[in-house]
């Protein structure tokens, strides 16, 4: 699977892509190394390969450096298939190499080989049983001997001509539309357990096929392949990995455009028909399917964990965006309140000043002063009345302010707290990215080594957290050059190499986004919760000046009722008019100084008036996007990812660490010794064709 499949399949089923989709990307890098054969051995292209040395040739340079397996090998054991140009296997020779690398005196093995051959030495054994000891003398072993027993991969070749099925007897010398099509039989079983049921699976075997051909052949098209020119004529390399698809139980919509190929089939135009160079390789694939530090366990618990951490995330900032709107009408209702009291306070202060000027007159004559007692005690009981209802309303507000400044200090504790969840979310974020960033470097080393190589920083050949934005931007800037350094070392073509730059940019992007989220969520979040801080103090503040204004309406109200008393007991009779003048005169620098300081904090308060409003408002539209964000951010990222690995991954992880068991625990292809481990490859050498 290229790695524009990939990247779709990323979108939707990350983890089964991730699984089954690594070994067949494993087999196509595979089959370009194959491509070394034709530039190494271009003489040897076009001719039979005749003895073992030459095969064993052709076969390393298939397979290249790829390791078939990590383990410490003891036993290194190749197996021939001589067949029939249609598949059918006539002989079988299976050849041994044991490792003596503690260069022992004996060397223990198992084989049920017969006409066992020692091919590269005189050390001789023993046998019992199908157990044999060399006598190695500090040497390694080297011996050859034939079966009957079955390949773990048959294959069949049929010929097609024209559209018809015939015979390689019958199209030997023949031309035109010519259709040759391998197809391979798994023939393996391992029963493993897959959700605590027992079930079948094959080991995970790749075969490789190549076929030589020279100019004869023209209008080459492979399926499950690829045709390279040799110079002298052309080579074609096919793959498949036969039984993988049932292994894995995959149906055509599980796979969705993933091509796990069980067959290799090449069609040409062809002139009088000869074939000279087929030959098939198969090996155990199950390194191909190794899945490094990944533990299935922990990704159930931070799945389980990304979705409880999302929905208390989203009920918080919706909590959060209700109270915010519950809060600004609240608001809202307090200032238009206070601005009342400061207008009614601002009339009190303005007349005080006629009161104090009639209270000097009262004392010019007793007429004037009886009148102007009976206007004053009117006066002084609306005055009272004024001031009770002030008095009230000034312990409402100082009671209201409390439970405001209360309300602010558990809505500053929840953003706290909230602010809290939001390092859990970043690291979440972060894990993503660095995951994101391994896949990258594991998967696209070539194309990070090729940037290094263009622009010349070696540090640009592995992408970090720190550096990714970094090797975006060269890698945007160097796209072209990059792209010609990756086809020109062979390892792709121009149009392979395109696609996979741009899928590294792409994935470049998620990491980049995916870790300014990370920030992002800290910033806001932490602004948001000072922002409640600040709130929370002003409103402590705000308390204190409404408990000094119920005060000083408290103190005004006694004056007031002083005062119509006076008024009262001087309208009563003339005789008691000097005194009660006197009093009043006494009082009115009290009175007046405290309506002053009345005026001055209503004054203070309604002048944060507008700043508390908007202050409210910014926090208000701030929570409900925050709570819009977080919203979405759960339903249409979190509960999906959380919905697609609850539905068919977990199972699928499964079945792969099931085909894993089964690669793992296939051994030699006849016997070993105990504890010895063991490698094996199949070479299926096909018979050639000829003209007459």
């Amino acid at each position: 699977m290229k790695f524009k499949e990939l990247k779709n399949k990323l979108k939707d089923r990350f983890l089964i892509t991730a699984s089954a989709g690594v070994l067949v990307f494993s087999l196509i890098v595979t089959g370009v190394t194959c491509t070394a054969y034709a530039a190494k051995n271009r003489d040897q292209a076009a001719s039979t390969v005749e003895d073992k040395d030459d095969t064993d040739k052709l076969v390393d340079d298939i397979l290249g450096d790829g390791k078939v397996t990590e383990k410490n090998i003891g036993k290194e054991e190749t197996v021939y298939l001589i067949s029939d140009a249609s598949g059918k296997v006539n002989k079988t020779i299976v050849s041994d190499h044991l490792v003596n690398k503690e260069k022992a005196a004996k060397l223990d093995d198992r084989s049920n080989l017969t006409d066992i051959t020692n091919v590269k030495g005189d050390e001789t054994f023993e046998e019992k049983d199908g157990a044999l000891t060399w006598k190695a003398d500090g040497n390694d072993i080297y011996y050859q001997g034939t079966t009957s027993q079955e390949a773990p991969i048959t294959q069949k070749v049929t010929y097609k001509l024209d559209g018809k099925e015939v015979t390689p007897e019958e199209l030997a010398g023949k031309s035109g539309k010519v259709t040759i099509r391998f197809d391979y039989t798994n023939n393996t079983k391992y029963v493993a357990k897959v959700d605590g049921e027992e079930c079948e699976v094959k080991v995970p075997f790749a075969a490789v096929s190549a076929l030589a051909l020279n100019d004869r052949f023209s209008n080459v098209e492979v399926t499950n392949g690829k045709l390279v020119d040799t110079g002298n004529g052309s080579m074609v390399v096919g793959y498949a990995i036969p039984g993988l698809t049932e292994s894995l139980d995959l149906d055509d919509s599980a796979l969705d455009g993933i091509q796990i190929p069980e067959y290799v089939e090449v069609t040409a135009d062809v002139k009088n028909f000869e074939m000279n160079v087929a030959m098939t390789v198969a090996v155990n694939a199950g390194n191909f399917l190794s899945s490094g530090d990944l533990s299935f366990d922990s990704i159930d618990d931070l799945v389980d964990a990304l979705s409880d951490a999302s929905s208390q995330l989203s009920d918080g900032s919706t909590d959060l965006a209700d109270g915010m709107k519950t809060l600004q009408k609240g608001l809202k209702d307090y200032t238009a309140g206070a601005s009342k009291i400061n207008n009614g306070i601002a009339t009190l202060q303005n007349k005080s000043g006629s009161l104090v000027s009639g209270a000097s007159d009262l004392n010019d004559g007793a007429q004037a002063l009886s009148e102007g007692l009976v206007s004053l005690n009117r006066g002084a009981k609306d005055l009272y009345g004024g001031l009770k209802s002030l008095e009230s309303g000034a312990s409402d507000l100082s009671e209201g302010i409390g439970k405001l400044s209360a309300g602010a200090t558990t809505l500053s504790n929840g953003l706290s707290t909230l602010n809290g969840y939001s390092d859990s979310m970043a690291k979440l974020m972060e894990l993503g990215v660095k995951s994101i960033l391994n896949d990258l470097n594991a998967s696209a080393s070539s194309v990070f080594g090729a940037l290094a190589a263009v622009t010349s920083k070696p540090a640009l050949a592995t992408v970090t957290v720190d550096n990714m934005t970094q090797v975006y931007g060269a890698m945007k800037q160097n796209e072209s050059t990059v792209v010609a350094a990756i086809v020109g070392s062979g390892a792709m073509d121009e149009a392979h190499a395109t696609g996979t730059v741009k899928t590294v940019e792409g994935y470049l992007e998620q990491a980049i986004g995916g870790q300014q989220l990370a920030s992002g969520i800290k910033q806001n979040l932490s602004a948001l919760s000072t922002g409640a801080d600040t709130l929370a103090t002003n409103l402590s503040t705000a308390e204190a000046g409404a408990k000094k204004v119920s005060g000083g309406a408290t103190a005004a109200k006694k004056g007031a009722k002083k005062l119509y008393n006076g008024a009262t007991t001087a309208k009563e009779g003339a005789a008691k008019i000097a005194e009660g003048t006197q009093t009043l005169v006494d009082a009115m620098p009290n009175l007046t100084t405290g309506i002053k300081a009345l005026a001055d904090g209503s004054n203070k308060l309604v002048a944060n008036n507008k700043a508390l409003l908007d202050g409210a408002q910014k926090l208000t539209d701030g929570s409900a996007k925050l709570a819009d964000g977080i919203t979405t951010f759960n339903k249409e990222g979190v509960q999906k990812i959380v919905d697609a690995y609850d539905g068919d991954v977990s199972a699928l992880l499964n079945r792969v660490e099931a085909v894993k068991d089964a690669a793992e625990n296939y051994g030699a292809f006849t016997d070993a010794a105990d504890s010895v481990n063991t490698s094996v490859k199949f070479i299926y050498k096909l018979a050639e064709i000829k003209a007459e």
